[in-house]
């Protein structure tokens, strides 16, 4: 007899799609204190404060003190840029793995080596001083700044909060060792809910109910709500199903995460 898990209403998903949401904007404002802090102060380092004080309304300082600041503005802004487009705030990467770290790493060095480059080519010897002292800080702050944040969350996702609900589909045999794995790593944000799988009267698959089979998933994570879908190898899913699958939970706004099995 298949089981019925109760329902849970989508305001309660999306509860947890805007604390996450949260979560990362908190992180991306750090992110711009401590670049805002690691480029201002290797411009009050490399070229003293009149530097910065030449933005400021009724300054009498030089265009040149205040064409320093501006390209410190121009770094800063494109330093938070890179940080997006390579990834940083991708809730896939929330909290877990070195990816996260990796795609600062990245966007930073990426950035710095262009301006490295440019000041190389048009001669700018002071400008590449200034990103000498820029970018240590920064990198530093950013790293320091994510491990502590992630800290923070790791602690409330052992609670139970701040995770993706998921629902497991495929084999038996596959998804006892799936769930085992997702179970023993809360601090990635996986709390695995529900299954789909063959045999579902058999009510429970390592301590998960089941709720039908391969070919339900999709009706069945839109019924209780869930934010990921997770597919390991299915003797009865073929590449055709999880085509199917995939597209009916893109409509839902559900993530598909495909298992190796």
């Amino acid at each position: 007899m298949t089981l019925e898990a109760p329902l849970r209403p989508s305001e309660a998903t999306q509860i947890k799609q805007r604390a996450l949401s949260g979560f990362l904007r908190r992180i991306a404002i750090t992110d711009i204190v401590v670049i805002t802090w690691a480029v201002l102060g290797a411009e009050v380092l490399r070229f003293g404060s009149k530097a910065v004080e030449a933005t400021l309304p009724g300054s009498a300082e030089t265009s040149m003190d205040t064409e320093y600041t501006v390209f410190s503005i121009a770094l800063i802004v494109a330093w938070v840029f890179m940080l997006r487009v390579h990834g940083t705030y991708d809730k896939r990467l929330l909290g877990h793995g070195p990816e996260e770290y990796k795609a600062l790493a990245t966007a930073s060095f990426r950035l710095f080596g262009v301006v490295t480059v440019i000041s190389y080519v048009l001669r700018l010897d002071v400008a590449r001083g200034y990103v000498a002292i820029a970018m240590p800080a920064g990198m530093i702050g950013l790293l320091l700044a994510l491990w502590l944040w992630r800290k923070w969350l790791t602690l409330h996702r052992t609670q139970g909060q701040l995770s993706s609900s998921v629902l497991v589909v495929g084999d038996r045999e596959h998804l006892s060792g799936l769930i085992r794995a997702l179970s023993s790593a809360p601090e990635a944000g996986y709390r695995v809910v529900a299954a789909c799988c063959g045999n579902a009267e058999n009510g429970y698959v390592s301590g998960v109910p089941v709720l039908g089979d391969e070919t339900d998933a999709a009706d069945i994570a839109q019924r209780i709500g869930v934010n990921t879908v997770a597919c390991t190898s299915s003797a009865r899913f073929d590449a055709g199903g999880l085509r199917r699958l995939g597209w009916a939970l893109e409509s839902l706004d559900v993530d598909l995460v495909v298992v190796p099995g």
